[in-house]
């Protein structure tokens, strides 16, 4: 499994060194960022866990309040049958999360399939935060807060960015 991490973690390294808050843990096969998206700075975790799945999430997008929680529900749902990977949230505290994760027991997992997914899981974020924003900040229902979503950018524009 050392290579399928390997990997992750060569390709995460470099948003280390260029000066992005980044902590890869060989020994728990994980890595925590902190990103600048389009909207908002992302909060990445990214692991193999114990049954040797692949999950790479961005945590903490957004707070859903409670009076929101139903319509954001259904935003979500609206979202992840038309779109990969997902979005989730938490009924505990309403924080709004998107994700990704696959089997890769007996896998080789390049650099730049892990350059791809992660592009892809931050776009997919920035195309669908502004759907929820909408839903949170005004008085829509989320067919209207969808007609928010932009044009999600190249994953090639997707790369580290130095702290300001």
């Amino acid at each position: 499994m050392g290579d399928v991490f390997d990997s992750i973690a060569s390709f995460f390294s470099h948003f280390e060194k260029h000066g992005n808050y980044c902590e890869i843990d060989k020994e728990k096969k994980s890595v925590e960022l902190i990103i600048s998206g389009e909207y908002e700075q992302y909060d990445v975790l990214c692991f193999i866990d114990e049954t040797d799945i692949f999950r790479l999430y961005i945590r903490n997008i957004l707070k859903v309040p409670r009076g929101k929680m139903a319509y954001a529900c259904v935003l979500a749902n609206m979202i992840n049958e038309e779109a990969f990977p997902t979005f989730t949230i938490s009924t505990d505290d309403g924080d709004l999360m998107s994700g990704i994760h696959f089997p890769v027991k007996g896998c080789k997992l390049s650099r730049d399939t892990v350059k791809l997914i992660f592009g892809i899981t931050v776009t997919h974020t920035d195309m669908y935060y502004p759907a929820f924003q909408k839903l949170i900040n005004t008085d829509v229902n989320p067919k209207e807060a969808l007609e928010a979503r932009v044009a999600a950018a190249s994953y090639l524009n997707v790369g580290p960015r130095k702290k300001e």
